[in-house]
This record gives C-alpha cells, structure tokens and sequence, in this order.
C-alpha cells in the first residue's frame, strides 16, 4: 500500500537533506518481507545527486509505523 516513490512537501531538515531540492523516499518490498528504503535529493548548489539507504521493518501487525536505521556514508555529509 505504501510502496513505490513518495515526494515532500515540507520537511524537518535531516543533516543529509541539507541544501537539497527534489527529496524523495522510494520503498520497496525485499525478499525477506522487509521495506528497502532509499532516501534521495539533488544537492541545490552543486546540482550532483545524493541518496541514503536504509531497511526497514513494521513494528507491529497493523503495517502502520515502520522503523528503520538510516545509515549514511561520510562522504554523503
């Protein structure tokens, strides 16, 4: 149901979303059941692309809260 690319349109700025236009989750289902989440926008001054991977997995039966640890590389900052 919640699947497939979500777009903002108001954020609380993550470290990683700074100075980034066209931010996107896209999540999808992996084999194991669990939700592959990729976080992504374009960096506004330097126009180059960046995206942040993460797995996710529901925390109860209802499917309606999804927790996930987001890691993001160094050089992603």
């Amino acid at each position: 149901r919640y699947l497939g690319d979500w777009y903002e349109i108001a954020r609380y700025e993550h470290k990683f979303q700074k100075d980034c236009k066209n931010v996107k989750a896209n999540y999808s289902l992996r084999d194991d059941k669990k939700i592959q989440v990729v976080n992504s926008c374009t960096k506004i001054s330097t126009n180059e692309f960046k995206d942040a991977k993460a797995v996710a997995y529901s925390v109860d039966e209802t499917n309606s809260k999804l927790k996930s640890h987001l890691q993001i590389p160094a050089n992603n900052q």
